[in-house]
């Protein structure tokens, strides 16, 4: 399945998951500002933006009026869970409507192992960014636990499966450079995401990942196999680990 398949399947679960649990990912989207320092009076191009999480995250950030934040969505049913006052373009990834040298700043975010035609991708990313624009790209590494976790448990229980092409070190930065892109930098961001109780938890996890041929006990007992939650005695706050390989360069 490519990424508009997956996520016309997927999208209205992964959108009530963020409903259900909308601070879950806060330490994953405080990683990414980190990486992308937006600027006021920058035009960011969210790219598979899904249901708006990246984008919104992005206005909590920035005054809304400071940054033009723009979401490109192949998904229709991803996108409608997406504000209205964001511009939305439904367009494959690699046939984007703008203009050449167009956008500041090109966004990805955990999608990039769902996309199978990568040249084509980053070539369009490369084409509608100006010079001295930055690319900024977070997605799960080869060989962790998530890539683990997605790729044995989720695909057991996601109608579909799930079949994550991940990040090597190393990959992004021959990639771009080849393009023309200078002063590359990646490094993994580890973090937690994070719930007000197990039950949460699981339900989000559940919702997310589009597990629903799995019963809750199993997703629990998956989530413990592969990725450390951590339960207070205290309060019955939960959290599990979690990371992603971010990249950064600039357009010369």
């Amino acid at each position: 399945m490519n990424y508009k398949e997956i996520f016309d399947q997927r999208g209205q679960l992964y959108n009530d998951a963020h409903q259900f649990a909308p601070r879950a990912r806060h330490m994953e989207s405080d990683a990414m500002l980190r990486w992308l320092e937006p600027v006021g009076g920058e035009t960011i191009l969210v790219v598979a933006a899904g249901g708006g999480f990246d984008a919104v995250c992005l206005e909590q950030d920035v005054m809304p009026d400071a940054v033009s934040i723009l979401c490109v969505e192949p998904s229709t049913m991803f996108s409608d869970f997406i504000p209205d006052r964001f511009t939305v373009y439904n367009s494959p990834l690699e046939e984007i409507p703008l203009q050449d040298e167009s956008v500041d700043v090109v966004l990805n975010l955990a999608a990039l192992h769902h996309i199978e035609a990568r040249d084509c991708v980053f070539d369009e990313w490369a084409r509608l960014l100006k010079p001295g624009g930055r690319i900024v790209i977070g997605d799960v590494a080869a060989g962790s636990d998530n890539a683990a976790f997605l790729n044995e448990a989720v695909n057991a229980y996601t109608p579909g499966g799930h079949d994550g092409s991940f990040i090597e070190s190393g990959y992004l930065t021959k990639e771009f450079h080849m393009r023309g892109f200078i002063d590359c930098k990646e490094a993994l961001e580890s973090y937690q995401w994070t719930f007000e109780s197990e039950d949460e938890m699981v339900t989000f996890s559940r919702l997310i990942f589009g597990m629903v041929n799995a019963q809750p006990l199993q997703v629990a007992d998956a989530i413990r196999r592969y990725l450390n939650p951590q339960i207070s005695v205290k309060t019955g706050e939960a959290s599990y680990d979690w990371s992603l390989h971010f990249f950064k360069a600039y357009k010369s």
